[in-house]
């Protein structure tokens, strides 16, 4: 993955038809056991605070080791040209969240996410969801699954802004992607995850086990060794958001591995 102020300019979207959202017809038996979920992308940010750009985005969005974006494709950095703030790309959708000032009193802030914006005199909040797709071994039987990603921008002031990916949504029993309502959540998907897994898949079970452990405890020192401000973005309240996450993907896989073991 490719962080860098070498695309220092965002360009406006290309128009695509972002919201003609799958419904292919499906057998009632397998209706019946369609279940849309969500996995919560916690800490999953890019912001500016003055002259201080951090870089917390992963294209990891379901948590198996492979990002779902190549590094053409997923990238983040300040915004230059006239304006402050961040911007970056994610797939084919541009986001943004910036403020230009013309003068001591005018002041113009921005956000966008893929081809919808919201400009104003006053700081703006805007939330919206991008079609992904995405494969997974464990979700749909690793078949090529359409979903949304779940992105806000915001400017919290001039000097700081913030785009942040919040959620992955999508149906774990069809790859087309799901109907949903904008402000709905759902079941996290590691807790209703449920199929036996393989020999082989075990061994790898354990292994991402291992690593989110490893991931916990770095977190734990980082929270245990810093003030309650590890710079913007990096409060210890975040750091805790993701401990928890990672405890929720351990808890679900130690779940798997348990009921493989019965």
């Amino acid at each position: 993955m490719s962080h860098s102020d070498s695309h220092p300019t965002i360009s406006s979207a290309p128009a695509l038809n972002r919201w003609l959202l799958g419904t292919a017809a499906i057998g009632s038996a397998a209706a019946a056991q369609a279940e849309i979920v969500q996995i919560d992308l916690v800490g999953n940010e890019a912001s500016v605070n003055g002259q201080t750009f951090l870089d917390n985005t992963y294209a990891d969005l379901t948590g198996d080791g492979v990002a779902e974006f190549t590094s053409s494709s997923f990238y983040f950095g300040n915004r230059v040209k006239g304006d402050f703030g961040v911007a970056g790309q994610i797939g084919r959708d541009y986001v943004r969240a910036a403020a230009s000032r013309f003068s001591s009193s005018s002041t113009d802030f921005s956000v966008q996410v893929g081809n919808n914006t919201d400009t104003g005199e006053s700081p703006r909040n805007l939330r919206g969801f991008l079609p992904v797709t995405f494969t997974d071994a464990r979700i749909n039987g690793g078949a090529r699954t359409a979903g949304f990603l779940e992105v806000r921008a915001r400017n919290v002031d001039f000097d700081t802004h913030v785009i942040e990916l919040v959620r992955l949504v999508f149906d774990d029993a069809n790859t087309e992607a799901p109907r949903f309502l904008a402000d709905q959540q759902y079941k996290l998907w590691g807790d209703i995850a449920t199929s036996l897994p393989s020999k082989s898949a075990k061994s790898k079970i354990e292994k991402k086990i291992a690593a989110l452990e490893r991931q916990i405890r770095q977190l734990k020192k980082q929270s245990s060794n810093a003030g309650p401000r590890l710079g913007f973005g990096r409060s210890a309240a975040v750091i805790l958001r993701q401990i928890a996450s990672l405890e929720r993907q351990i808890a679900a896989l130690k779940r798997k591995l348990g009921a493989s073991a019965r």
